[in-house]
Order: C-alpha cells, then structure tokens, then sequence
C-alpha cells in the first residue's frame, strides 16, 4: 500500500469519525466487511484497505471499537486520534488568500521563555512556512487575515500568554512588504 494512500485513507477515518462527534460514532453494520459503504467519502477506497487501516487504528490506540450484543459496532476517537486529527490539521493549514488586500497588515509579536524553545522555533518554521516575512527576529507580518490560524498555533503549542496578534492599518516604509506580498 502506497503512504499517501494510507494516509489519505487515515485521515478521511479520522476527519470523518470527529465530524461525526467523535466519541460514539455509531456503526450499524455487523462486522468491517461492508465498512466501506456507510460513509460516502470512503467510497473510492478498496474495503480491504479500510479494514487493514482501521485495524491499525485500533492498534495504535488512536480509535477503540465496542460490538454491542446485537452486533452493532461502536467507534471511539480516543486522545490519541485527536492529537493526530490536531497534527493534520496544523500541517495542512493554509491563509486563504483573497481577491483583494484589504490594506491591513497582519503582525504576530513573541517573546518565548528559553523553557519553551522548541515550541518557539516550530511556531518560527510554521509562520515561515504560512508565507509569512520575518520583519524582526520575532515578528513576522502578513497581509491577509489569519487569526484563527495563529490562534490555533498557539493552542497547539500551549503558548498564548507569549504570542501577539496585531492587525495594523499602517506599517512605515512598507514599500518592501508591498514588494515581497506583490501588492503593488
């Protein structure tokens, strides 16, 4: 089995059974065989590769199954699959990009304890990575909105109290900024 293709089908389990509600996500099919079926997503993947994948699941600790006496299958998101779903979501994270720049730019400000490095230097990497300018050794600047996904960053890392969003109209001599953002 091809590693995109398991984690594809990985995620779209996961994804699903949070969407879902996570805890209780409620099979009503005796047995894997006929998986595949109850959710629309999972259609375009073999059943023997959604059976094998949630067998690894189990076996990872990252979902729990319950069969219920009439045959019914229970599926739990534990902790561990949360974490998971968290560590997808924050590798996929993108700015979405409007038709037009509001004007506004976008400034995240940190100041991390030497106790949390590696969170500070992963928080450096992923705003990098999001297309962000390092203005200063610890503030980068953005022009599009994406306070959310700072805010989910910093949740992830546990380092809200150190980090600052601001959102300013006017940044002097930003004719660089314009010029790397391709505003101009």
């Amino acid at each position: 089995m091809k590693k995109d293709t398991a984690k594809n089908i990985t995620k779209s389990i996961l994804f699903s059974l949070f969407a879902l509600g996570a805890v209780g996500a409620i099979i009503t099919l005796p047995g894997l065989a006929l998986l595949g079926k109850e959710f629309t997503g999972w259609k375009k993947y073999k059943r023997f590769r959604l059976k094998s994948t949630f067998k690894r699941l189990e076996d990872q600790k990252m979902i729990k199954f319950f069969e219920k006496d009439d045959g019914v299958i229970e599926l739990e998101l534990t902790q561990k699959g949360h974490k998971r779903i968290l560590r997808y979501q924050f590798e996929d994270m993108k700015i979405k990009i409007p038709h037009k720049w509001d004007g506004f730019w976008r400034m995240v400000s940190f100041d991390i304890p030497n106790n949390k490095k590696q969170a500070r230097e992963a928080l450096r990497e992923k705003l990098i990575k999001l297309g962000f300018y390092k203005f200063q050794e610890s503030v980068f600047v953005h022009p599009y909105d994406c306070k959310n996904e700072i805010d989910f960053i910093k949740n992830i890392f546990n380092i809200g109290p150190f980090v600052s969003f601001i959102v300013a109209k006017e940044i002097d001599n930003d004719f660089k900024l314009r010029k790397v953002f391709l505003l101009d």
